[in-house]
């Protein structure tokens, strides 16, 4: 047998609940293996413990009252805050995902619209600027132009 079977029937071994061919079985192997023999050894002293704690006498309710308890702190863990949505809301997960795709899709497209707004603006405001120069005449900034080029050419000899 190999070690996480034997390890699994060593309770069994010390109740006496195993047939002839078992208990020689397990015998056996403990003889062979350090570590499934130290197991042993461990279970014995866990229960030769608990034979101490057989002469305690406790309250007639005691495990009457133990149980409740038990019941009490595992429906008080069952309480968590999901359970309380759940219960106040009864919609089913892929409803609340849906719903907060749809959240993220519409600020997703308000914010796009925000920027683009913003480079709309930015961009009027460039045109703006760039308008800010029609209030010259043309023909003095051609007349400015034509005259230095000319002035140029008459310096280098043309």
């Amino acid at each position: 047998m190999e070690c996480k079977k034997i390890r699994k029937r060593l309770s069994a071994l010390i109740d006496g609940q195993l047939n002839l061919k078992e208990k020689e079985e397990i015998l056996t192997h403990l003889h062979q293996c350090p570590g499934c023999k130290n197991e042993m050894e461990i279970l014995k002293r866990t229960w030769d413990s608990l034979a101490v704690w057989q002469g305690i006498k406790t309250a007639e309710n005691f495990e009457f009252k133990f149980w409740e308890r038990i019941k009490v702190e595992e429906e008080t863990k069952r309480f968590s805050l999901f359970e309380i949505f759940k219960r106040i809301l009864p919609i089913p997960v892929p409803v609340v995902a849906g719903i907060i795709f749809l959240i993220g899709l519409l600020g997703g497209i308000y914010l796009n619209e925000k920027l683009q707004l913003g480079k709309i603006k930015s961009s009027s405001d460039t045109m703006l600027a760039v308008a800010n120069f029609e209030e010259f005449p043309t023909e003095s900034l051609e007349a400015a132009y034509i005259s230095l080029t000319a002035s140029e050419n008459n310096h280098n000899g043309g």
